[in-house]
């Protein structure tokens, strides 16, 4: 009986888990170590899989630009992973088969073939958590593109004025750059809001603007008013069936709340209710561990929203 490695490699918290015959026998979750360099992350990576029972093989779903065919990453905005083969770096190391997904891809396997979108076959997941990531599903298929990027959302341009705030990924006024986790940090601590106690996370700024805060408020408001805004042209664009949201920030009823107000506002005339097309993930201990779980096994459901992405080429030597 196989059991398959799973790894979920976020901006802020890796989570590792294993996976036998539809159940988890363990997982585990860490904070990220992103300050000491790509060699640190990777070995981070082995020492959590070691720490757990032998596996067969190995899924990491990881933020960041891949090809989907090789799992080469070319560029990861939050984590330290630039040109990196990170499919064979962990594959000689641990000596088993590799897959490496996009996070966003990952989720969407998880929620549109077992979570809050199952059966649905046209609409999108949105990691909203460090950065913002989707997968999007068309006619029962996640689209992965031409060039393998399609669904990043979070590096639409919202603001191109000269002194739009710089993303990570290098362009200037994204999404990310104000309404994710990372996004709402950097403008709260910018615009001087940050005395005393760092603030180690983008929930900790939602939470002061909870409280009243009031620099943490203005931060977190722009940043609901730019999701909700995304949303929007998600709708208008696409007529979804179910966009699906996931991420640590995707659990603040708060934030969320101010984000689906906002999608209220602007399709108020025109396509009134579409809110009600909002739903958060039900995946857990992440959507993206689960994706990760079940592609590797090979369940049907996943193997359906993977064909023609290329990821079933590095997922065959699992199966």
């Amino acid at each position: 009986m196989k059991t398959i490695g799973t790894v979920d490699l976020g901006g802020t918290f890796l989570r590792t888990g294993w996976w036998r015959q539809d159940a988890w026998l363990m997982t585990h979750a860490e904070r990220t170590c992103t300050n000491d360099g790509q060699d640190a992350l990777t070995s981070q990576i082995i020492r959590a899989v070691e720490a757990g029972p032998d596996i067969s093989g190995l899924v990491v779903a990881t933020a960041g630009g891949l090809s989907t065919v090789t799992g080469h990453i070319h560029h990861a905005a939050n984590l330290p992973l630039d040109n990196l083969d990170l499919r064979e770096t962990l594959g000689q190391r641990l000596g088993v088969p590799v897959a490496v997904l996009g996070d966003a891809a990952a989720g969407t396997v998880a929620e549109f073939g077992a979570g809050a979108a199952k059966g649905l076959s046209h609409g999108a997941f949105l990691t909203i958590s460090t950065g913002i990531g989707m997968g999007l599903v068309i006619n029962g298929r996640l689209v992965s593109g031409l060039n393998h990027q399609a669904g990043e959302l979070g590096h639409i341009p919202v603001d191109t004025s000269a002194e739009a705030p710089q993303c990570p990924c290098g362009q200037s006024g994204c999404l990310e750059a104000f309404a994710s986790g990372n996004g709402l940090v950097a403008r709260f601590c910018a615009d001087g809001g940050a005395t005393g106690s760092p603030v180690p996370d983008g929930r900790a700024v939602v939470e002061l603007a909870e409280r009243g805060h009031r620099g943490a408020t203005v931060v977190v408001n722009q940043g609901g008013q730019l999701l909700g805004a995304a949303l929007a042209m998600l709708i208008r664009l696409l007529s979804p069936q179910v966009l699906v949201l996931g991420g640590g920030l995707a659990k603040s009823r708060y934030y969320i709340g101010l984000a689906t107000t906002w999608l209220e506002r602007i399709l108020a005339q025109s396509l009134p209710g579409s809110s009600r097309l909002i739903c958060t993930g039900t995946c857990e201990p992440s959507n993206p561990l689960v994706g990760a779980a079940l592609a590797g096994a090979g369940d049907l459901a996943a193997r359906r929203l993977l064909k023609g992405t290329g990821y079933e080429e590095q997922l065959e030597a699992l199966w």
